[in-house]
């Protein structure tokens, strides 16, 4: 177990836009998006329930951006087709909240995962899952003194609700946030095995698979070079400018 003052506690917000018009448009609405929430029980009211943005528990020396998106995979798991989960593209730190009560004196982070544009893909209701609700739907009824969310999650959905309309007025902000994800944008990675550096490599784990003759002649394809990775910028979709 890790020291109790290096874990710190995580909410994480998975939003999805419906569709890609969305992506450029200079104004927000947030009946464009989508966000993954939890339903717990109230305590001392069975019946009743609170809606809570996911949450985890981060360790002060660990790796948080792979952490935070193993984490909404394995969360998403039972809800999405083949068990598959949802993967994000990225993990953004929105901000940090003060916490009440027990926990006074520390803070909790909210970071945002963009995931994949709305498609046709049936996610599967499972009791204790998470599930995608509209966003405005969230907001309208959003409020810290609701009774149908807990505090902190309304505190965090009403600053993101903040957030996403301030980033929709920055140019290229929003379109960049849901672009692909770097490993996505990689279109072919050929390495020489002569130059493996790890003891114990075998050739499937280097090259999925790829025999001898297949890396050499995809070198040969690709100007002959020892390691030839496509620049992850091409086909990102990414605006430039002239600076």
């Amino acid at each position: 177990m890790g020291n109790p003052e290096n874990i710190e506690d995580a909410y994480v917000a998975v939003i999805r836009p419906k569709n890609t018009a969305s992506l450029n448009s200079r104004e927000y609405r947030a009946k464009s998006y989508e966000i993954l929430l939890h339903e717990v029980p109230i305590e001392g009211q069975k019946k009743k329930r609170k809606k809570v943005l996911l949450e985890t528990k981060l360790q002060g020396n660990s790796e948080i951006t792979q952490g935070i998106l193993d984490y909404v995979v394995e969360t998403t798991k039972p809800i999405s087709p083949a068990n598959q989960g949802i993967r994000g593209k990225r993990v953004v730190l929105m901000k940090k909240f003060p916490l009440d009560g027990e926990k006074m004196g520390r803070e909790a982070s909210l970071f945002i995962v963009p995931s994949v544009v709305k498609d046709n893909t049936k996610y599967t209701y499972t009791p204790g899952c998470p599930i995608f609700y509209c966003l405005q739907d969230i907001m309208r009824v959003c409020s810290e003194s609701s009774t149908h969310f807990a505090t902190l999650t309304a505190r965090m959905l009403i600053a993101l609700d903040k957030w996403l309309d301030e980033r929709h007025a920055q140019s290229h902000f929003i379109p960049a946030l849901f672009r692909p994800s770097p490993l996505e944008r990689i279109k072919t990675n050929v390495i020489n095995p002569a130059y493996a550096t790890e003891s114990g490599q075998t050739e499937n784990s280097l090259h999925m698979g790829y025999s001898a003759l297949e890396i050499k002649s995809k070198m040969l394809a690709l100007e002959k070079a020892d390691t030839c990775i496509y620049n992850p910028l091409f086909g990102s979709d990414l605006q430039y400018t002239n600076r």
